[in-house]
């Protein structure tokens, strides 16, 4: 968090505002009321089972654990291209569908995803995937 003239700068969109502010988990630092709604709190990071799926869900940032650069889908374990995966639990898919069903025990379940930029909310995909580093062009 930067103490400015005006206020305090949030570290999800950089802008400067007024107030205490609010925590900006899973991001670092402190956010403004309407990064928190529409970065922290919103449905805003885009899911696929497989990056050339046609169904897409919705997590909440801080569902994401364990995220990397990879290129191996959970499930059907096929090779793709290098794209940033994750896990989360099947029961915090907040909208949306993901190519999964629990017909093979009873759930939730911890399922591998790739996190998908274009459906996105643009600001919370970047931070997400800030701390990777650079992608690489081939996973190895």
């Amino acid at each position: 968090m930067t103490k400015t003239v005006l206020g305090f700068r949030c570290s999800i969109c950089d802008e400067e505002f007024q107030g205490i502010g609010n925590n900006a988990s899973p991001f670092k630092g402190v956010c403004c009321d309407s990064c928190k709604v529409k970065v922290v709190e919103g449905p805003v990071i885009a899911i696929k089972r497989q990056p050339t799926d046609y169904r897409t869900g919705f997590v909440l940032a801080g569902s994401i654990s364990g995220l990397r650069w990879d290129d191996m889908t959970g499930g059907v374990f096929q090779r793709t291209g290098v794209y940033p995966y994750g896990y989360v639990s099947c029961a915090d898919i907040v909208d949306g569908e993901i190519g999964h069903s629990c017909r093979h025990g009873q759930g939730p379940h911890s399922i591998k995803v790739c996190v998908i930029k274009k459906s996105s909310h643009s600001i919370a995909y970047k931070k997400l995937v800030e701390p990777l580093g650079t992608k690489p062009k081939k996973h190895g």
